[in-house]
């Protein structure tokens, strides 16, 4: 399994099957989106270089010199990330494409020549990046921030007299955030922005605390009585920014239904 050492510590190993089971179990208890674990493999599959699994570098160094196959450890956390052409970003951000609709055959970039692709001025190919699941499983250690990548240190200001205040510590998400954006721009591609969908209390004060802001677009699970089987149907319903309202309805909520918390698109422009 090839692995790729970071500067400040860390080693980058692509997925493994096992992560991509339990990162498909887990998605599917906390938001039973109708995801097929095929799409999700597609998705890997068509950019392998997103799907990213990181270890502390001590101990991928202490399982080398014990002669010990380390590719079934755990890691410290792992990320997947949807690189999308910036039409089909912009689409997902206000829920004229759902996530659950992403097609990598036809919305990632490719390696060859695309034709009818968002580029800019000097040609680059225009992407997004969004963030379909982000997770640490182990303690991590927060880091200062060091390098100059947009995303390490997150909304940075200032003091009364102007100087900058010190940046924030670097934390699981800002690493493996960042890694991504490393990548992306290593194939030449213009990054427009990163966003996520973002389904917890926590997923939403992460994304906040780095400097996300929702887009308009939630999504959320309704349960209504099916008053001839006598059990909860669940369905999903949208609700759209305003500037798309009038292209996309959003659905009307019946009388008995009980409301799942939101889940809200947020996105961070580069």
């Amino acid at each position: 399994m090839t692995s790729h050492q970071r500067s400040n510590g860390y080693t980058t190993r692509p997925l493994s099957e096992a992560h991509l089971h339990t990162i498909y179990a887990s998605d599917q208890d906390m938001y039973p989106a109708p995801l097929t674990f095929e799409r999700l493999r597609n998705w890997v599959d068509a950019a392998p270089d997103f799907s990213i699994a990181l270890y502390s570098q001590s101990d991928n160094d202490d399982a080398t010199k014990a002669g010990i196959d380390d590719t079934t450890s755990p890691p410290l956390g792992i990320i997947i990330v949807l690189p999308l052409l910036r039409k089909y970003w912009e689409d997902l951000l206000v829920g004229k494409v759902k996530e659950i609709e992403v097609e990598a055959v036809s919305m990632f970039p490719a390696q060859s020549h695309f034709t009818g692709v968002t580029a800019d001025d000097n040609g680059a190919v225009e992407v997004g990046l969004h963030i379909f699941h982000v997770e640490r499983f182990q303690s991590h250690k927060a880091t200062s921030t060091t390098s100059s990548m947009p995303l390490s240190a997150g909304p940075q200001s200032s003091n009364n007299d102007g100087t900058d205040k010190v940046p924030r510590r670097q934390g699981f998400a800002d690493i493996v955030i960042e890694e991504a954006l490393e990548r992306a721009l290593s194939k030449g591609w213009k990054v427009c922005g990163f966003s996520a969908l973002t389904a917890t209390e926590a997923g939403k004060r992460l994304f906040r605390r780095i400097g996300y802001k929702p887009t308009g677009y939630r999504e959320m699970f309704v349960t209504t009585a099916n008053k001839a089987s006598g059990k909860g149907e669940i369905k999903m319903i949208h609700e759209y920014p305003n500037s798309v309202q009038r292209h996309l309805r959003t659905v009307e909520l019946e009388d008995d239904a009980v409301v799942s918390e939101p889940s809200e698109m947020v996105v961070r422009y580069l």
